[in-house]
């Protein structure tokens, strides 16, 4: 099961109709203090959508900091660092390099949502 504990969330505006990725990894836009859902797997996620704008200009809450639910985009092992993949779901990464934004506290399978313990770091060699 997935839970969260309470963490820090900053809102943002949302860049478009954001409805169905709640708990998918959201990046700034070029413009001020706006964010889209990640849609690239070398993104770098500014934090975990919490809710559900369904325009652009809403309010998308962004959690930064803590644990958090996330959506997953395919197989994850509890303990795995975690990034993003080209549609903000949140996969195992493992490469020199990668940009993570925290590591699975449970495991969890494509379309799961399980918890993730937020820690930006890149993999080294």
């Amino acid at each position: 099961m997935a839970v969260q504990i309470a963490g820090t969330d900053i809102t943002y505006s949302a860049a478009s109709d954001m409805s169905a990725k709640q708990y998918q990894l959201a990046e700034f836009t070029s413009v001020d203090k706006q964010v889209e859902i990640c849609n690239g797997a070398g993104d770098i996620p500014v934090g975990f959508l919490q809710n559900k704008p369904s325009a652009a200009g809403q309010g998308a809450v962004i959690r930064i900091a803590g644990t958090s639910k996330a959506k997953a985009g395919g197989t994850v092992a509890g303990g795995a660092a975690v990034g993003t993949d080209a549609a903000g779901k949140v996969v195992a990464k493992s490469s020199a390099g990668d940009k993570c934004i925290g590591f699975a506290v449970t495991d969890a399978v494509n379309n799961d949502v399980f918890e993730v313990r937020i820690d930006y770091h890149i993999l080294h060699s």
